[in-house]
């Protein structure tokens, strides 16, 4: 019983590191994104 809640645990841990890893990758490419925006909005101008 308590080997199986050691592993769920452990599961879970790991579901949510690979959650935080795509929002961190959605979050470089958001500010990527923006500074390319801005770099085009100097550039134009």
């Amino acid at each position: 019983m308590a080997r199986k809640s050691i592993n769920k645990l452990i599961e879970e841990k790991n579901i949510l590191e690979e959650k935080r890893k795509k929002l961190l990758e959605k979050i470089k490419a958001a500010k990527k994104y923006e500074g390319e925006k801005i770099a085009i909005i100097i550039l134009v101008k």
